[in-house]
């Protein structure tokens, strides 16, 4: 494709996913039970517009990009709501319908901010590599960039999207998202995971998923940095919360405080 066809800064590829927000005033073990508060004068629960990707998508948007997305959703209710927010978004959209459930999210937030989240995963883990190559190729190759995740996507299928974007000349975005073992162990296997990370340009892990890949390294400058040389990214960004982001690149590892 000659790159003057690219009509898009970044197509995104993963979690789409209606969230259902509560608030309680701490976390609760097993055999526990909690009262939740109302969120915002919401009553218990607050619908919210959400999951990894899309997020990332919607502020890209606000920000100035042309943003696709592509992927597989359910004719249901809240496929239909998550729909009608892209349309708003003014994202273009390449999607199937044809999953049995859109995704949903259960997020639990405790009085100090932290949260806790549950995901079903829907249609998004339904999504085969045959579905990228056969039905999404030619979108993702109308881009720049493809962002994609380590959360809910099965990792073959992720990797069949960072294939299919390094063959069409994108660069590549993944967002570690999820601890590695729980990756193993529900997504896919480690070899899988492993190819992954090294298709990635951008490598963005969470500091909990990032700590779990080398346990053994004391700092988090030299975490970021085994990371970057580990997998030949070209940029690890490691966020961990309020602390912020720590980058690392050619130019060295830096602190970008939280907003």
């Amino acid at each position: 494709m000659n790159t003057g066809d690219r009509t898009l800064d970044v197509v995104g590829f993963g979690s789409m996913v209606v969230d259902r927000m509560h608030r309680t005033r701490r976390m609760v073990g097993a055999n526990e039970k909690g009262l939740l508060q109302d969120v915002g004068g919401d009553g218990p629960v607050r619908i919210c517009v959400g999951g990894l990707m899309l997020n990332q998508l919607g502020w890209a948007a606000l920000l100035g990009a042309s943003v696709g997305m592509f992927g597989r959703q359910a004719d249901d209710e809240a496929g239909r709501l998550l729909r009608a927010a892209m349309r708003r978004q003014g994202l273009e959209t390449q999607l199937d319908l044809s999953g049995s459930a859109s995704s949903v999210a259960e997020i639990f937030i405790d009085a100090e901010g932290e949260r806790a989240i549950y995901m079903a995963a829907g249609a998004t883990a339904e999504t085969r590599p045959e579905h990228v190559r056969e039905d999404h190729a030619e979108f993702i190759g109308r881009a720049a960039r493809l962002s994609t995740e380590v959360s809910q996507l099965p990792l073959d299928t992720t990797l069949a999207a960072l294939e299919t974007a390094h063959a069409a000349g994108l660069s590549t975005v993944v967002d570690l998202d999820v601890l590695p073992s729980d990756a193993v162990q529900a997504l896919g296997d480690r070899a899988t995971l492993e190819a992954v990370l090294r298709e990635a340009d951008l490598l963005k892990p969470t500091a909990t998923a990032a700590r779990e890949l080398f346990p053994e390294e004391a700092s988090a400058e030299a975490l970021v940095r085994r990371i970057r040389e580990r997998y030949a990214a070209t940029t690890v960004v490691m966020t961990d919360g309020a602390r912020g982001a720590l980058v690392s690149d050619a130019a060295g590892e830096r602190w970008i405080p939280a907003y």
